[in-house]
């Protein structure tokens, strides 16, 4: 476990109290090489404070090499020179050490460091990307080797020094002065708007040398730049700054800004949305967002040069599912909510991630549902990101949301759901509780407070329980210092409920020992009544209770599980539709139903009866829920015909009502309805629907005889991953086909997850063959789609396990370059087996190749085996004996 690890190690990173505090970054990239070598010099002048005598200075640097470095002093009145050795003092934790030839005495310090890097193409640092570029370039400057490429940055976490020698923590803020040399036809974009350009003559001739404005004090992590064939397409705020209005842009490569009109149009209006309700107007005199083709991330929230992925930001409405405009709306308002939230206010150190993630997150979500309340986002939110969290804080493998961090490594595996949607979701309950007035007053002085500098969760508590009234440290500690969270169990007895908290049990062979007592919001409702403020601070406690019948955790904005006894829950279930249950409570109940079937607590029987109270419910994240649960029963049937032909008779009953939501045109009008219809399609794919299954395959076929409005944009991905799933070599070499030829936003993804849904093992090597091939038909920043379509196929995940053990070279040399890529391909695509024999097997495996980037992901993926293991064991014969007993069978 991250905690564990890194609880006795001694840390890489530089104090938090440093002798060196650097103030100033003037930066100059130049001699870049687009081809050949791929190398660029550049030459970095570091202004500090030396806040005690010092005799050497440690800093931050790695795939760069030092050519000279150079130390000045005395810099308030004539700067003096002292001599200065520099070497590489911690290879692996990129450090290098400037030895002085004297002691410097506190005051003023210059460091000129000149340097030479490498631009390669892992996604990280000043790095690559290759394109097919969508019209023909004007630019022959980005075209090598029949290629087009692009060159940008990616610094968060600690990739800042892979690009120039630096002070690469986050506490250590500067401001920074950039000139880039480059081809005089290209565009050069970075943090701030151009303050000047030259051209440049003699022996650089058709070269152009670009100055940017300085910037406000930021951390390294959000320096950033861009060289490029861009165009962009732009919108002005509505909103007034220092007099006019911001230019808000998008840039893509040549082509593509035709896509881009959606985005720009959401990024204006969600910068001037977190302006008001923050308190805080934007900082900065413009605002870029650039499509970067070759990005692991899906987005990074540099200041004001925010990149993207393709399928982050862009959309084309004759082309690309709905899904993808919600997801760019998302991601854009996550991004912007950053600026605030991480830029302008940044964690002290790493550990604290959570106070960027976590609540980038949570006003991602706020600003969505305020401009498009007919999406209904919180339910999604509760249906997908919350559920995420939950389920990987239930693991032993998971870790605090607040936890030290020892090293990069640590560092690079807290980017996970633990701190964006466990940490979102307890800010969530943390608003419903104070109320969102005295919980935005508290933010807005919090960024006051804190503006260009650093905070901690402890100033952060101050200032909501000053706004509140609301001990808030109090209630919030242990969500963001312990693992896990609670299960609270509700036993009735008319007038009073006894409810009892107590950590939700982890699939272990360990004793939990585990004591916490966390704050929880109860959040009860009932027909009559409601309890907002009710919290368990206690083990226990007994509650006076009007209602009969009542649901804890209203909104589902409270991170727990919740189990009822068995009586109350019938009643429950009867008076679902009489209590007036939202999306969030319908979609809570099923799910905390499912996590306690998984774990072994509840009989699967529960949690079909439940189902049942939902199925004529027209809601999309309620059926998402229902799918979910649906698919999860229906890998314990594989391989008993008698038991699978009962468990699809009650999956056809139960999707009946809903079946009337087939249209097949995909709603593209309406983005839940749209997501309603895929949902009330794979439910009757579960159930084995013969005349649904018959479209489908029809529908395909017609598709690839020509006819493209055969299938609608918003039921492709349905229907190549049913169409793949129930066909045999004909269907996968067309959806092949189409991948190689397909260049449209979502297309080639929808197509790879389409591909890894192949029943037949032969087809599911050569997908792998094909993915990993040296052409690279796959992206690397897609591959862990792939692993992840794969590992969920129960009928090819074994080809996928047997590929990495057999081509685990090649596996490790594609991925090790990018430890995001190389964790999310493990972490995706091993963790669905349900076998002991493979999790020993993979256990023995990676602790042979002795990789500490997977300790962790390998730890979570053999806890998730052992879960699923125990599960599908033991829910056979009950599940067998619910069916008959309830006429299925």
């Amino acid at each position: 476990m991250l905690q564990e690890q890194a609880s006795h190690k001694e840390t890489s990173h530089l104090p938090a109290v440093y002798a060196i505090k650097p103030s100033h970054y003037r930066l100059s990239i130049f001699n870049i090489q687009i081809g050949g070598t791929w190398k660029y010099d550049g030459v970095v002048q570091i202004d500090a404070q030396a806040t005690e005598t010092v005799s050497q200075i440690v800093l931050n640097s790695g795939r760069v090499d030092i050519l000279t470095s150079e130390v000045f002093v005395g810099l308030e009145q004539t700067p003096r020179k002292i001599s200065a050795s520099t070497a590489v003092c911690r290879e692996a934790d990129k450090q290098i050490c400037v030895s002085l030839s004297e002691a410097i005495a506190p005051g003023g310090v210059r460091l000129v460091i000149a340097f030479q890097g490498h631009i390669d193409n892992s996604m990280t640092g000043f790095y690559r990307a290759t394109y097919s570029p969508d019209v023909a370039s004007s630019s022959s400057s980005v075209v090598v080797e029949n290629k087009h490429w692009l060159l940008t940055t990616h610094f968060e976490p600690c990739y800042a020094r892979e690009a120039f020698p630096c002070f690469d923590e986050p506490h250590m803020k500067a401001t920074f002065d950039l000139d880039l040399e480059l081809s005089e036809d290209l565009t050069a974009l970075s943090n701030m708007p151009q303050k000047s350009v030259q051209i440049l003559t003699g022996e650089k001739k058709g070269l152009k040398r670009v100055c940017f404005e300085t910037t406000p004090v930021m951390s390294t992590y959000l320096a950033a730049w861009a060289i490029g064939d861009f165009e962009y397409v732009e919108a002005l705020t509505k909103r007034i700054y220092d007099g006019k209005r911001l230019p808000v842009r998008v840039y893509t490569t040549k082509g593509l800004t035709k896509y881009a009109q959606f985005a720009v149009q959401e990024a204006s209006r969600y910068l001037d949305y977190f302006s008001d309700i923050f308190g805080v107007d934007y900082p900065l005199p413009k605002c870029d967002h650039l499509v970067v083709h070759e990005f692991i991330s899906g987005a990074m929230e540099n200041w004001g040069l925010i990149t993207y992925k393709p399928t982050k930001i862009l959309f084309d409405a004759d082309t690309s599912d709905n899904r993808l405009m919600s997801k760019a709306s998302y991601v854009i308002a996550h991004e912007l909510a950053h600026q605030w939230f991480g830029n302008l206010v940044t964690m002290s150190s790493w550990k604290e991630l959570w106070l960027n993630e976590g609540f980038a997150t949570w006003a991602g979500y706020l600003a969505m549902n305020h401009f498009h309340p007919e999406w209904n986002i919180w339910g999604q939110f509760v249906d997908e990101a919350m559920q995420e969290a939950l389920d990987l804080d239930s693991l032993a493998a998971s870790h605090a949301i607040e936890t030290m961090v020892g090293n990069d490594r640590d560092v690079r595996q807290m980017f996970d759901s633990i701190n964006y949607f466990k940490g979102s979701s307890i800010i969530r309950m943390l608003v419903t509780y104070v109320g969102e007035g005295a919980f935005l007053q508290g933010i807005a002085e919090y960024l006051r407070a804190s503006a260009h500098a650093n905070a901690t969760s402890e100033e952060l508590w101050k200032a909501l329980a000053q706004s509140s009234g609301v001990d808030v440290k109090a209630m919030m500690e242990a969500w963001i210092l312990e693992v896990g969270f609670p299960m609270v169990s509700v036993e009735t007895a008319s007038p009073h409920a006894k409810v009892k908290q107590r950590p939700f049990p982890r699939c272990s062979d360990e004793a939990d020992t585990r004591k916490t007592l966390w704050h929880v919001p109860l959040g009860v409702w009932g027909a009559s009544s409601a309890q907002n403020r009710a919290m368990l601070d206690s083990e226990s406690a007994v509650m006076a209770q009007s209602d009969s019948v009542f649901k804890l955790n209203r909104y589902h904005t409270g991170f727990f599980r919740t189990e009822y006894s068995t009586g109350h829950l019938a009643s429950l279930t009867q008076s679902c539709a009489s209590l007036g249950l939202s999306t969030e409570d319908q979609v809570g109940l099923i799910s905390d139903m499912a996590a306690l079937v998984l774990g072994g607590l509840r009989p699967t029987g529960d949690l079909l009866n439940l189902l049942q109270a939902f199925s004529t419910q027209r809601d999309c994240f309620v059926w998402s829920q229902i799918k979910k649960s649906l698919a999860m029963v229906s890998a314990v049937v594989t391989g008993d015909d008698r038991i699978a032909a009962g468990f699809a008779k009650y999956t056809q009953t139960l999707v009946r009502p809903v079946k009337g939501e087939i249209s097949w045109t995909g709603h593209a009008d309406s983005y839940v309805r749209g997501e309603l219809e895929k949902m009330v399609i794979q439910v009757c794919v579960i159930a084995k629907q013969q005349d649904v299954l018959q479209e489908i395959r029809q529908r395909f076929q017609r598709w690839a005889q020509g006819d493209s409005a055969a299938i609608n944009r918003n039921l492709q991905a349905v229907i190549f991953g049913v169409a793949v799933a129930q066909g045999a070599e004909a269907e996968y070499e067309t959806v092949k086909a189409e991948y190689i030829r397909n260049h449209t936003i979502d297309g080639r993804e929808i197509c790879l997850t389409a591909l890894g849904c192949t029943p037949v093992p032969v087809l599911a090597r050569d997908l792998l063959e094909f993915a990993f091939s040296p052409a690279r038909e796959v992206p690397v920043q897609n591959l862990h789609m792939l692993a992840a379509a794969l590992g969920g196929n129960g009928s090819c995940n074994r080809v996928l396990w047997d590929f990495v053990q057999q081509e685990w070279d090649t596996v490790y040399t594609t991925l090790r370059h990018n430890d995001v890529a190389l964790t999310w391909f493990v972490e995706n695509g091993l963790g669905a087996f349900a076998s002991l024999d493979v999790e020993q097997a993979l256990a023995a495996f990676f602790e042979a190749k002795n990789i500490v980037e997977l300790e962790r992901p390998v730890s979570i993926v053999r806890e998730r085996i052992r879960r699923n293991t125990a599960y599908r064991e033991g829910a056979g014969p009950g599940l067998a004996e619910w069916l008959q007993a309830n006429g299925f069978m």
